[in-house]
């Protein structure tokens, strides 16, 4: 008996220390998470202020740029250098949701310059993060926003850097259709520039305000300094505290810089931007809308799809004339990969070497080698070995080298008698080829033919006809565009 109890003294010692043990090691487990936790909420702060601090250094630049390309677009408007417009369509990508459907922009022809000088317009969501919210993307909640760049720089952005091809289709236009463009983007970049000047000042001084209650904890009052930091053009982005009493240099956190967040400008007559109805296609089918072209009754799914997009403005007749193509880079990596025998393209980053490049020049067209320094990496060797031999061959400008044909300046404008009908048919066959008249005369009939014909049930035969009918409204709002259509018979003899 003595022993029984003599065990069971022990047995409930030891289970007792057991069980200390246990709630002392589930204390420290939870004080770990708790400390786990804490860490991750803290680092994800720090990277969300991260996001919104490149967020706004990229919005200052953003805007920045839209404005000097506004200002060149203005300026020749004003010189009336514009002398067209043409529709471009850059190629299908899956690598975002976004741009599964192709892109649509707009270019403004002026006779200054190279082609590639050009600048071309886009409508694109006014994002106020990094990252796309596809929620707000979907479902409506950013601004359009009219982005402008050089032609140029958007063929380095989809032919180059995304491998995707840029289609150009000639919209028909005169002054008058033109002046209303312009005036409307102007009247637009009005809005946005004086929505940025007038919640400067209220940005400033509450990014001041958090930066001193900040500061004033940390270095005390009065001992430290405030740093503005410039974007890459040159604007404020953010404020940066640094103590006055130090030693060396200074290293700045994460935790002392205070972003500038401005508030998006509302929403502008183009509406919210969204990836199935209002996007690039179908806000520049509205602005279209809005400055005197003729429109559809509905956007249908042609008005909303960017690569469709030309078929639905053939159909609203200011798109008569076939695609010039602007090819990518893409074929010409993917036959370098085959010549050099690589797994991937993705391997042309990697240093080239001199004796790989020796074979490309042998197997490749001059144009070809001449185009290779913009998708290779080259070693030191290699890029002596390509300079000398470009040094050898005649100097190209930009446009010869991308194939960026100049069309006739009389293609680009609505014509209203004979003498440019002559000169537009003349044109027409010299730049597209022979039969290009016959060609889009028998494909405008045609589109043209269906917008007259409904089908109607006879309630005598039970039948579904077909009945002629009058065509819808908005095609018939300029009169020179129908006149220019009907004048190289491009109109079915119905209208």
């Amino acid at each position: 008996m003595k022993r029984t109890a003599l065990l069971l003294v022990v047995l409930t010692t030891l289970i007792s220390s057991l069980q200390a043990q246990a709630r002392h090691s589930d204390s420290d487990f939870r004080e770990r998470q708790r400390e786990r936790m804490k860490e991750r909420r803290k680092e994800k702060e720090r990277k969300k202020k991260i996001n919104r601090i490149n967020w706004s250094a990229n919005y200052q630049d953003l805007l920045n740029e839209n404005g000097r390309f506004f200002q060149r677009l203005f300026r020749r408007h004003d010189a009336g250098r514009i002398i067209g417009l043409e529709l471009i369509i850059a190629s299908s990508s899956w690598s975002n949701i976004e741009s599964g459907f192709g892109h649509t922009m707009l270019r403004f022809v002026d006779d200054i310059g190279t082609e590639s000088d050009d600048v071309v317009l886009s409508f694109v969501a006014n994002v106020d993060s990094v990252k796309l919210n596809y929620v707000k993307g979907i479902f409506g909640g950013y601004p359009v926003f009219p982005q402008v760049k050089s032609l140029r720089l958007f063929m380095d952005e989809y032919n180059n850097r995304q491998k995707r091809d840029l289609d150009r289709y000639i919209i028909i236009s005169n002054e008058e259709i033109r002046n209303n463009v312009i005036n409307e983007l102007k009247e637009q970049w009005r809005q946005i520039a004086k929505h940025r000047i007038e919640t400067h000042k209220g940005v400033m001084q509450e990014t001041v305000e958090k930066l001193k209650n900040y500061s004033s904890e940390k270095y005390g009052q009065g001992q430290y300094g405030i740093l503005p930091l410039r974007s890459q053009t040159g604007s404020i982005y953010a404020l940066s505290a640094i103590p006055k009493k130090t030693e060396g240099q200074v290293k700045t956190t994460v935790e002392e810089i205070f972003p500038l967040l401005y508030d998006l400008p509302q929403s502008s007559d183009l509406g919210d931007y969204t990836f199935f109805a209002n996007n690039c296609a179908g806000a520049l089918v509205n602005f279209f809308k809005q400055v005197g072209l003729p429109y559809h009754k509905s956007l249908g799914i042609k008005g909303r799809i960017p690569l469709a997009l030309p078929k639905y403005l053939k159909r609203a007749l200011v798109n008569p004339y076939p695609i010039i193509k602007i090819k990518s880079l893409r074929e010409l990596k993917e036959k370098v990969v085959e010549i050099l025998d690589l797994k991937d393209i993705d391997q042309l980053r990697y240093d080239i070497k001199p004796e790989q490049v020796k074979v490309l020049i042998n197997k490749l067209s001059l144009n070809e080698i001449r185009k290779l320094n913009e998708i290779v990496s080259f070693d030191l060797a290699a890029f002596n070995e390509y300079k000398a031999f470009i040094k050898k061959t005649d100097r190209i400008g930009f446009d010869e080298l991308h194939g960026l044909e100049k069309v006739p300046a009389n293609l680009y404008e609505i014509c209203n008698n004979s003498k440019c009908e002559s000169e537009i048919k003349t044109s027409l066959e010299s730049f597209y080829g022979k039969g290009t008249l016959a060609k889009i005369q028998e494909e405008g009939q045609k589109l043209s033919k269906r917008e007259i014909i409904k089908w109607k049930r006879d309630h005598r035969t039970k039948r579904r006809v077909r009945v002629y009918t009058e065509p819808y409204e908005g095609l018939l709002v300029n009169k020179e565009i129908l006149d220019h259509q009907k004048r190289f018979y491009l109109l079915h003899e119905r209208w």
